[in-house]
């Protein structure tokens, strides 16, 4: 009988085995396409657990990590066609353990700001929160572009640009944060393989208590 690669890889990857799923893929072109295809899923935390295995994927085999970086570009350009909802965390992920690719991917990441749809939006920020964890001064230079969208009407655009710029090191008493700390609206986004649900006030509380995620692709 013949091995359905997408069933089996959709089903590792939901179920949290990243790292086994990400080394088969270096072998089998089959699982790497089914990993990326992932991108595409409907469900936000899948979405982003596909992400991760393809940031484990770029440390372990440098020529994927290329045609990773090809392939995320592409389906971040208008002209493909079908806009890729994971690709912006994919990108962050790889970024993470390839720092050579900030030069890149960050212009291209703030290119979609300008997106009309605010889960693309909201996407975005969500990178960009995730790379300044562990790169505060080189996104730094993003946060005149970010801060616009504290004030977005999307609760899940407010939510992540916060998230961003307080990972920027921004204090949670700064003037630009100050009408977001009473902000209860609640929003859905995924932190460390975990899907939570929680208002405004209490992500810019968790941020400044607990900074956030530092688990790199080899974590969560």
């Amino acid at each position: 009988m013949r091995r359905d690669h997408g069933l089996d890889t959709r089903q590792q990857v939901q179920e949290g085995r990243h790292e086994a799923v990400a080394r088969e893929a270096v072998e089998k072109r089959g699982v790497f396409r089914g990993v990326f295809k992932l991108l595409y899923h409907e469900d936000l935390l899948t979405r982003h657990q596909a992400a991760m295995v393809l940031g484990r994927i770029a440390g372990l085999s440098p020529k994927l990590a290329n045609t990773l970086r090809e392939r995320l570009l592409w389906a971040m350009n208008d002209e493909s066609g079908t806009y890729c909802n994971g690709a912006a965390a994919a990108m962050a992920e790889i970024a993470l353990v390839q720092p050579d690719q900030l030069r890149e991917f960050v212009p291209v990441l703030l290119s979609h700001l300008d997106d009309v749809e605010e889960e693309h939006i909201a996407q975005v920020l969500w990178a960009i929160g995730r790379l300044a964890t562990t790169f505060p001064q080189e996104t730094e230079a993003t946060r005149s572009e970010v801060t616009p969208f504290l004030g977005h009407p999307d609760p899940s655009v407010r939510a992540m640009a916060a998230r961003a710029i307080i990972r920027m090191k921004v204090p949670k008493n700064s003037d630009i944060l100050k009408e977001l700390v009473t902000d209860r609206e609640e929003m859905e986004y995924v932190e460390c393989s975990e899907r939570l649900t929680r208002s405004i006030r209490d992500l810019i509380l968790r941020e400044t208590l607990t900074p956030g995620c530092n688990c790199g692709p080899e974590g969560c």
